[in-house]
């Protein structure tokens, strides 16, 4: 543990920005703590994240970088409970393989860099599925009503462990109460209460434009079982699979719950939501470390006559698997720190066209590009008084991009009548900020 808090800090000082999403959680957090919540715009209202971001708001400028060390910190945890799980089935090397395994998951650096929360969830799923194997089923209870704060494909899952529980452990019972009825609270109460719809989070995941381009799409289940495929070496699919079949009836069921949740994700799809790769990442983490342990426990297993020619297999099998995906390792750190340029840039282009009061002036803010959470929590705004520049009537505040430079123009926003312009290029010349939208679902890639 002190390992990973070492670590993160580390990783906090690199160059980064917040992704879409987290700069979201961040300003509903702050609502949260000054009981003024406003949801059912901007993203889909998830519990998890906004209980984390409430305390942390508290800290004021320094909250972004609080969450980014959480973030940063369950990556390295997640890690090493990777490594923990496989090592139990395979030893230190299968740990190793099932460690790197989980840097190679598509998009990984991404979310550590960007704060998204993808490896917050790796960790609670690994930890869940050390303590389930472990017979701590409380602690695995718990790791899992965590996960259903955060994503629905836990809600079954949780259902099913509780049922165990409540027949093998009537101690567990008060525990079991209180999840079932803080699962449904937390997430549909504060919709209700703040927009006036237990269920604007999922018209807002409906809504998203990744769960729009997916319907499009010709066949959307199997593009979305595709998406969760992709997560995976292809040797890993293979191995986790064949424990199915394993000796331990505690691995089993592990197992067929993390085949459960990707089964999940994309009955989803085909009920309209975005059914994203990232999604299944959870379950995919769990069996990247089940597989790694049963394949390396293979090979150590093979008949006399293939014995040595088997980890050479395993390697070259994986080795083939694996190599498109290391040129790919530091793109999640490259678009974090243009993401940071591009925000600074243009945090600098509206304060030359009248900063927070210009802002506050407006009825709503018109933003080009994937940075209306960022302005939103900059400017303590609601996420409902920003838009995009072709969206938006006037009056408002323009914040667009053009070509390599940022423009603002203050358009009709009272008080002031006479029209203010900026223009602010980035720091290095030739430099275009990242175009990128990381409007992960929109926040509403789930319902």
């Amino acid at each position: 543990m002190i390992g990973c808090a070492l670590g993160a800090a580390l990783l906090s000082l690199a160059p980064a920005a917040l992704g879409y999403d987290p700069w979201g959680w961040l300003v509903w957090g702050r609502e949260a703590a000054q009981l003024d919540l406003a949801t059912g715009t901007g993203l889909s209202w998830k519990p998890l994240p906004v209980l984390i971001t409430t305390p942390i708001s508290l800290l004021g400028d320094l909250a972004p970088h609080a969450w980014l060390f959480a973030v940063r910190f369950a990556g390295l945890l997640a890690l090493v409970l990777s490594f923990r799980l496989a090592s139990r089935l395979g030893g230190r090397g299968a740990g190793a393989l099932a460690a790197v395994a989980l840097l190679l998951l598509p998009g990984w650096m991404r979310y550590v860099a960007l704060g998204n929360l993808e490896p917050v969830l790796a960790a609670l799923a690994l930890g869940g599925g050390l303590a389930y194997l472990d017979g701590r089923r409380r602690t695995a209870f718990l790791l899992l009503g965590a996960l259903a704060l955060a994503r629905p494909e836990a809600w079954p899952l949780l259902a099913v462990l509780g049922a165990q529980l409540w027949r093998s452990q009537p101690k567990a019972r008060p525990l079991i109460v209180g999840a079932a009825a803080a699962v449904p609270a937390l997430w549909f109460g504060p919709d209700w209460l703040a927009a006036g719809d237990p269920l604007a989070g999922g018209s807002v995941a409906l809504a998203a434009p990744e769960a729009l381009a997916l319907q499009a799409s010709d066949h959307p289940l199997l593009e979305a079982l595709r998406r969760a495929l992709d997560l995976l070496l292809a040797p890993l699919w293979v191995a986790a699979a064949l424990a199915v079949r394993h000796r331990s009836p505690a691995l089993r069921a592990l197992v067929l719950s993390c085949f459960a949740w990707i089964a999940a994700v994309v009955v989803l799809a085909g009920a309209g939501y975005a059914g994203l790769g990232r999604f299944s990442l959870p379950a995919a983490a769990v069996l990247g470390a089940v597989g790694a342990g049963v394949a390396v426990d293979l090979v150590r297993r093979a008949p006399r006559s293939v014995r040595l020619a088997a980890p050479a297999m395993l390697a070259v099998l994986l080795g083939l698997a694996a190599a498109p995906r290391l040129g790919r390792l530091d793109e999640g750190w490259r678009e974090a720190r243009d993401r940071a340029v591009a925000l600074e840039t243009l945090v600098a282009s509206v304060q030359r066209a009248g900063g927070g009061r210009a802002v506050a002036a407006c009825r709503r803010v018109a933003v080009e590009g994937p940075f209306h959470t960022a302005l939103a929590w900059r400017y303590d705004l609601e996420l409902s008084r920003l838009g995009d520049t072709a969206s938006t009537p006037r009056p408002r505040l323009d914040a667009s991009r053009s070509r390599t430079t940022w423009a603002v123009r203050e358009a009709g926003c009272p008080p002031r009548e006479a029209r203010a312009s900026a223009r602010l290029a980035p720091k290095r010349a030739g430099q275009s900020p990242s175009e990128g939208n990381d409007r992960e679902g929109n926040g509403g890639e789930e319902p």
